[in-house]
């Protein structure tokens, strides 16, 4: 009894996430850039940075250059640092404050990139001497 039980759960549960990721990869794939900035924008606000940034990586070349694309590009360097990955953090921030120098936002950006290399560095105790 308790085995056919976990057997329909598990087969209910492969059923829903096959269906809540057909539509995701669909938009991701489909040629309307606004809808996936705006999609984008939107995990990126809820906290799912990780889907978020596959729409970044897409866009970031399509509007490079625009307001969308400096948006995209810090967008990006703090996904990246939410999940702690700072090495890329670091790379992208940096980035940021190459291709976009006059923003509002490149003083921070510069600061971060500092600091994302400063949380990436390794602990002094490791040093051999």
């Amino acid at each position: 009894m308790l085995r056919k039980t976990r057997f329909i759960i598990l087969v209910i549960g492969i059923l829903i996430f096959s269906f809540g990721c057909k539509g995701y990869n669909k938009l991701l794939k489909s040629a309307n850039n606004d809808l996936k900035y705006e999609t984008g924008v939107d995990l990126y606000e809820n906290g799912d940075f990780n889907k978020a940034l596959q729409f970044f990586d897409v866009l970031r070349a399509v509007y490079r250059g625009t307001e969308r694309g400096e948006k995209l590009t810090y967008y990006t360097a703090n996904s990246y640092f939410q999940l702690k990955n700072y090495n890329i953090a670091s790379h992208y921030y940096k980035q940021y404050t190459q291709m976009y120098p006059s923003s509002d936002k490149a003083e921070e950006a510069a600061y971060l990139s500092a600091y994302c290399n400063y949380l990436s560095a390794p602990r002094p105790s490791l040093d051999q001497s």
